[in-house]
Order: structure tokens, then C-alpha cells, then sequence
């Protein structure tokens, strides 16, 4: 494998994405689904996907779960409603080529803006998908719930229905 720099065109990114996320967590086996979510719920990375580019490169892709911000007590059910609702939103953006309100951090990291949004009992909770390069050909993708106090599009004076009740 090169170790030159290849740019990660977004969409391939993100169809890749939630096209691993629903055989991982959808399609396949419920137990090893659920194992799955336990393993990146602990903290642990675990690797999920490769990505592939014409000139024979290859970006290898781990998974991992940031629910520190996450309220109430975070369950596989929780959990998959909230992962089906963003992989939802950006299945949306895929198809019409809207725009996925990508973030960028001061280290390089890429936020997708593209929520998955569920209220569950008195609680919100928002989960977005980020992309965190660690080296070379090697990369993180993160899932990331956001704490919904701060999360701006549910704080808008709209009082437009922005979530999934569940």
C-alpha cells in the first residue's frame, strides 16, 4: 500500500458507511450485533471496513462509540433506533446530493452534521458519525452522541419537530 495522501470523497465515505453499519448492526446476526455494540459501547475499537480507491490504495476503517454525552441509560435498542435514524438522514443526503454539513476540528477530525435525532421518555439524544484519520491508510470512524442541550438545531425557535419518538 502508498502512503501518499488520497482524498476521501464524502459520499463514497458515507455510502460505505451506512452500507457497513446496516449489515453490522441490521442485517446480520442479532447476537453478534449486539456483541458489536457492547464491545464499542466499553470504549473498545474494533475494525469495521476498508475503503478502496482506483489507484490502489486502501483506507482501513475501525468503529467506535463516544456515548459520554449520551442522556439516560443508553441500550442496544436505544442505541440501534438512534444509529437507524442518522443512518436514515444520510441515506436522504445520499440520495437527493444534499450536503452533509461536514465539521472540521482543529486535529483534522470531520464531523458528518447529518443527525440521527430520538426522544425517549424525557430524553433527547443526537447522533452524528465523524471520521478521525490516526495514520496513514488507517482511520476511525466514531459515532458520536452529542449532548442535545447544546446541539443547535433543537435549541431553533421554530419549535419544528426535529426528532423520532420512541
Amino acid at each position: 500500500m502508498h502512503h501518499e495522501e488520497t482524498e476521501i470523497n464524502p459520499s463514497e465515505l458515507l455510502t460505505a458507511l451506512v452500507e457497513n453499519l446496516n449489515v453490522q448492526f441490521f442485517a446480520d446476526n442479532r447476537t453478534d450485533a449486539k456483541r458489536l455494540y457492547h464491545t464499542i459501547a466499553d470504549g473498545e475499537e474494533v475494525p469495521f471496513m476498508h475503503i478502496g480507491f482506483p489507484n490502489g490504495q486502501e483506507i482501513k476503517c475501525n468503529l467506535a462509540m463516544d456515548h459520554s454525552q449520551h442522556k439516560g441509560k443508553l441500550s442496544f435498542s436505544k442505541f440501534r433506533k438512534s444509529l437507524a435514524t442518522m443512518m436514515h438522514s444520510l441515506t436522504i443526503r445520499l440520495e437527493e446530493k444534499q450536503d452533509f454539513n461536514i465539521l472540521h476540528s482543529q486535529e483534522g477530525d470531520m464531523i458528518f452534521n447529518t443527525p440521527g435525532i430520538i426522544k425517549t421518555d424525557d430524553d433527547v439524544n443526537v447522533l452524528v458519525s465523524g471520521l478521525r484519520q490516526t495514520a496513514p491508510g488507517l482511520a476511525t470512524i466514531r459515532l458520536l452522541f452529542l449532548d442535545p442541550e447544546k446541539y443547535a438545531p433543537l435549541n431553533s425557535p421554530t419549535g419544528e419537530k426535529v426528532f423520532d419518538q420512541v
